[in-house]
């Protein structure tokens, strides 16, 4: 039973030492002022812009108090998709933001198959016709996309009332040879005039599967036993 605690606990502390960050640029949208549009660090596909750096009480973002219900502090600025909080005349039914994030440095353990990459990020919306997603696509060194990424959606689906912040993780396995992977923000409206999507604290680790971190384990514990 000990052996197994130890074992328990110490895969606990690999998973914990083994992440990695990744460079994410401009992942807390801090750089820049309010109003900015594309944030820095990231490109705007969209036909006309529709992203932009915002700040808490400008119309289309969330109120003070909204703000400040946030699981992680917010800094000074949020990536908004509210048009109305620059203002601008109109924006397209449908954005996409991008980020493409190199991850030769880790192109040895990627290409041993047994890497995970993990992004977290928190996000709010009150409006449930503003929809979206967050997802991850991986490029090898000649920019040819591998598999089909991860993809998390972005849809609280209840009317006009703001329910939160969610906070979520969008990721798994990193296939091999890929060398870089781009951050990709998607969202459309089906009503409205604006879209009404807040996102914040994009980060991202790399770690060892599941599996690697076993084997760890069971290393530390037989060094344990041979002492």
């Amino acid at each position: 039973m000990k052996r197994m605690m130890y074992v328990v606990m110490l895969m606990a502390i690999v998973s914990i030492s083994a992440a990695t960050p990744i460079v994410i640029v401009n992942g807390d949208f801090e750089t820049g002022s309010d109003n900015d549009g594309p944030p820095s660090g990231w490109t705007d596909n969209s036909s006309a812009p529709s992203f932009w750096l915002g700040v808490a009480g400008e119309t289309g973002n969330p109120t003070q108090s909204e703000w400040d219900s946030a699981p992680s502090s917010l800094g000074n600025f949020i990536l908004t998709t509210a048009r109305q909080s620059v203002p601008v005349g109109s924006q397209p039914v449908d954005g996409q933001l991008v980020q493409t994030v190199d991850l030769t440095a880790f192109a040895t353990e990627i290409d041993a198959g047994d890497q995970i990459l993990n992004v977290d990020f928190i996000w709010a919306s009150d409006d449930s016709r503003d929809t979206g997603a967050f997802s991850l696509h991986f490029f090898d060194a000649s920019d040819v996309e591998l598999g089909t990424g991860y993809s998390v959606a972005l849809d609280d689906g209840d009317g006009y009332n703001f329910v939160g912040w969610f906070e979520e993780t969008v990721g798994g396995a990193v296939p091999v040879g890929a060398r870089s992977v781009m951050l990709q923000i998607d969202t459309t409206r089906t009503g409205g005039s604006e879209t009404n999507i807040w996102i914040d604290n994009v980060s991202g680790n790399m770690v060892p599967e599941p599996a690697t971190m076993v084997l760890l384990g069971l290393g530390g514990l037989v060094l344990r036993r041979r002492k």
